[in-house]
């Protein structure tokens, strides 16, 4: 089957790993990171591709869901042009692969990376998060937020395993129409980055993971008032939600040895 046709199967790319991306599709995505939003023309004149090969290529990025159609524009010779835009799965997408270039140079362990090869990292990404602050303004929002309170190299780190592990937080390589089913995967996100572990929809929580200091993330938390009213919530529910599996579970004990 090919790739069009396949991505164009909604229970085949839902549940089945979709194919790879071609090369093509990479270099359309590329330039419409640094150049989007923009219509396909503009892709194909920054790649220096052929136009049908870059057409193609946003065609099946639109299918994986990797861009996305944000509006029509009157082109300098009166035509109307589709202009696309990265989604946020093609932004994570982007993200590992800037990411990977640089954090495979590194120790691997965190604690042993110095202070300029942190903001190397940083700066490496920050035009890509400084554009898409709007898909994730607790992350990519606040990223000049952490360089200053000191903790970057965390931000990083966590940014990089979700980067690495987007499938496993519900994208399935493409990114879902439905609003709800996208702040699901945005809150994913954000337990994930912020406790590593506590995933308030299926009430997991391994511990606090953190590589570098725990006590200076955590204050990180408290100084920031849109992280911490967020963060505040989501624990609120999340102690919720133990009261509820609490009662359950003595209810049940009792009953089993009454």
């Amino acid at each position: 089957m090919e790739i069009m046709k396949l991505l164009q199967t909604p229970s085949l790319v839902r549940w089945q790993t979709p194919p790879p991306l071609l090369q093509s599709e990479i270099t359309a995505l590329f330039a419409l990171a640094n150049e989007g939003p923009t219509n396909i023309y503009q892709i194909h004149k920054k790649a220096g591709k052929r136009y049908s090969l870059m057409f193609n290529a946003v065609k099946l990025l639109e299918l994986r869901r990797f861009v996305k159609l944000v509006g029509k524009k009157q082109t300098s010779k009166g035509t109307t042009a589709n202009v696309y835009d990265l989604a946020l799965q093609g932004v994570l997408f982007v993200l590992e692969r800037e990411l990977a270039t640089v954090v495979d140079t590194k120790p691997r362990l965190l604690d042993d990376w110095t202070q300029d090869q942190i903001r190397e990292v940083g700066d490496r990404i920050h035009k890509i998060i400084r554009k898409y602050e709007f898909l994730l303004p607790l992350i990519f929002g606040k990223w000049s937020y952490f360089r200053e309170f000191g903790v970057e190299g965390e931000a990083l780190f966590r940014l990089k395993t979700i980067v690495d592990i987007r499938n496993r937080l519900g994208f399935y390589d493409y990114e879902p129409a439905e609003v709800i089913e996208k702040e699901i995967i945005v809150r994913r996100i954000y337990s994930f980055f912020f406790f590593r572990g506590l995933m308030p929809e299926t009430l997991e929580f391994n511990g606090w993971k953190i590589a570098g200091n725990p006590n200076l993330w955590m204050n990180m938390w408290k100084h920031d008032d849109e992280i911490k009213a967020y963060l505040v919530k989501e624990l609120m529910e999340y102690q919720e939600r133990l009261g509820e599996i609490g009662s359950f579970v003595n209810g049940t004990l009792s009953f089993l040895q009454a």
